[in-house]
Order: C-alpha cells, then structure tokens, then sequence
C-alpha cells in the first residue's frame, strides 16, 4: 500500500512540478532549459551531467540511497533539498558531494522526514503548480530562470536572475501567490562571469542564511 501510495504520489509531482526526485531511479533536473536561462552556455550541459553523477553516488551510499534527495545546479553550485531520518543525513550527503569533481559549493536542507500522506504530497505539488503559474504570468519575469520545490508546504525557490531586483520580485510574486509556512530563496545573481547570493529583503523566515558569500570548495 505504501508503495502504490508513493508511485502515485511520485507521477503526480513528476506531471505538476517537472521535477524528479533523486530518491528514486531517475535523474533530478537542475533549471528548465528554456529561453532566459541566465547560466553560463558551457554550465548548461555540465550541470546536467553533475545532477547525474550526484544521482548516482546517493543511490549507492548505504544510509542516504534510502533517502528522498533532490538535487539543483547552478554553474556547479548545488542544492541539495529533500528529507532526514538522522542528523548525520546532512552531513554525510554535504560530505559525499562536496568532493565530487565540478562541485563549486554545496548547501543542504533536509527536514525531518515525516509519514508521507497523498493528501499532504497533493497539497505541495498544487503550491508548486500556483508559484509556477504566478512566476510564469508576471511581465517582469522570465519563467525559464527559476526552479521550485514545496515540500512539507515549504516553498524552495531556486535559480539565477540578472539582478537583485528581479530576485525581490521574484519572491515578492511567490509571497502573494500562496500562503506557506516557510520560503526559503536559494536565488543566485549573475555578475558578469561570477554568482553570488540574492539578498532577501523580505524576512520570510528562512531554514539556512539568505546572503552569504558562495563558499569555493575546490
């Protein structure tokens, strides 16, 4: 029954948020590849490639392959989003892909996992479907720059805008689109050949710290 429960639940993500979980046999997606994307041409195609390879070393590893993981890149800067059953989750899964070859930075956010329903997987993929809609919808956006994950009706907005100004809207869009518990901006800001952290102007109570320096891992 669980099984069936988490196949249905898995197709019904898989056809609202365009996102697939590296928890199970499949590959995750980074950023739609759409006109807009402000990643780096040669990043594109090695993003893609990264996902995979982080894919596969979670699938292997003894406690973590048991896990839900997602994973998004960005010009070699990962986020790792999903859920725990310990504390060492997120330190082994910011270990194992912080010295994976390619690997610029590394954050993690894995909540505490929780007994999975239909009704609440339901619940964040219409959330999803509402931030997708709202984003794709305004004027001064450009849909094809942003990923999204909800999950335990926490909206993760991720992705790399040309500006901190975009960024602010981009959140202050999703803020009047749905009413959740937590959103967490993962945005980066292009400068010229560099990334960096958007600043959140907006305190919506983040899990992890909004603007920080990209830490150089390797």
């Amino acid at each position: 029954m669980h099984r069936g429960l988490s196949l249905i639940c898995l197709l019904v993500h898989i056809a609202v948020s365009g996102c697939i979980p590296l928890g199970i046999s499949l590959v995750g997606q980074t950023t739609v590849k759409v006109v807009g994307d402000q990643r780096r041409v040669d990043y594109q195609v090695t993003d893609e490639v990264l996902a995979a390879k982080i894919f596969t070393n979670l699938q292997n590893h003894a406690t973590l392959g048991q896990l839900v993981i997602w994973a998004y890149v960005f010009e070699g800067h990962v986020f790792l989003i999903g859920e725990k059953t310990r504390p060492e989750d997120e330190v082994n899964a910011e270990a194992m892909v912080r010295a994976m070859e390619g690997v610029r930075s590394v954050e993690v956010y894995l909540l505490d996992k929780k007994g999975e329903t239909f009704e609440g997987v339901s619940q964040d993929m219409m959330v999803t479907a509402r931030v997708k809609a709202a984003i794709f919808q305004d004027p001064e956006l450009v849909y094809g720059r942003f990923a999204f994950k909800t999950m335990q009706n926490h909206v993760f907005i991720m992705g790399v805008v040309a500006s901190q100004q975009e960024a602010d809207r981009a959140l202050s869009v999703v803020g009047q689109a749905v009413n959740t518990r937590k959103i967490i901006s993962l945005l980066l800001v292009r400068e010229e050949n560099n990334l960096r952290r958007a600043v959140n102007q907006r305190s919506l109570l983040p899990l992890g710290p909004m603007s920080v320096p990209l830490r150089q891992h390797r």
